[in-house]
């Protein structure tokens, strides 16, 4: 049984279903296309079970899309799916099969992406790779943040469950990052990322012509005196789903 399959048995769920009205209205579990998930058009049978989702980012220069740039570390990597909006690839790494999906930024761009991995197949990790902005003045840049928890302040993950909510990475996977990065000799900072929609304002920098108010101005001296290390915009819905 699929985990969505095991979260749809839940009592708790079942009594929101029969709520709902709109139920026989929605296509459920989603929409499909050539019987795949529309969103991604990804083969959920060759889907792996760690998924990596990255972020294309123009300051990021990558060369080429980042997921057909992993899929070169692999082995016998092939595309499960390309919506356009999404570029999927599975191989192998270390006797690992590991899914790379690579899409825009922002939690409502990854929630689309993660939702149809979630609820189609069973990936069992999830981890979000790519740029991000130093807040703490422990970080330097070239460093890699591996993060050990979000500060949420985004909307899309608020949809989920309310703000209080800790949005914790699981200690198994923060601990294999670190020792891959401490086998590869690779520098990297541990700790809190603050993740948000607004990348100008939003993170504490001034948008057109300057615009700014006074929270904003607050926000980066605040993050860092409450000892974040990064900011990025992709984190918090990941982490609480």
């Amino acid at each position: 049984m699929k985990k969505s399959e095991m979260i749809r048995q839940k009592p708790s769920i079942r009594l929101m279903q029969e709520r709902y009205e709109y139920w026989e209205r929605v296509p459920y579990p989603g929409l499909v296309i050539d019987r795949k998930p529309a969103i991604t058009q990804v083969d959920i049978d060759q889907v792996g079970d760690y998924l990596i989702y990255l972020v294309r980012d123009p300051l990021g220069a990558y060369g080429q899309d980042p997921a057909e740039r992993l899929a070169g570390e692999m082995g016998d990597a092939i595309c499960i799916g390309n919506s356009g909006m999404f570029l999927s690839y599975t191989g192998t790494y270390k006797g690992a099969k590991i899914t790379c999906v690579s899409g825009g930024s922002g939690c409502p761009e990854v929630e689309l992406a993660v939702n149809d991995f979630m609820e189609y197949t069973d990936c069992s990790t999830f981890l979000r790779v790519g740029t991000s902005g130093g807040i703490s003045e422990k970080v330097k840049v070239g460093d890699c943040v591996i993060t050990t928890g979000v500060f949420r302040e985004d909307g899309t993950s608020r949809a989920y469950i309310a703000d209080g909510f800790p949005a914790y990475c699981h200690y198994e996977v923060v601990n294999a990052m670190v020792q891959a990065a401490e086998n590869y000799c690779i520098p990297y900072k541990l700790g809190v990322t603050a993740c948000m929609d607004s990348d100008f304002v939003g993170n504490g920098r001034p948008s057109v012509g300057g615009y700014l108010q006074p929270d904003n101005i607050n926000k980066l001296g605040t993050y860092n005196r409450a000892g974040v290390m990064n900011t990025d915009r992709e984190s918090s819905i990941l982490v609480t789903m």
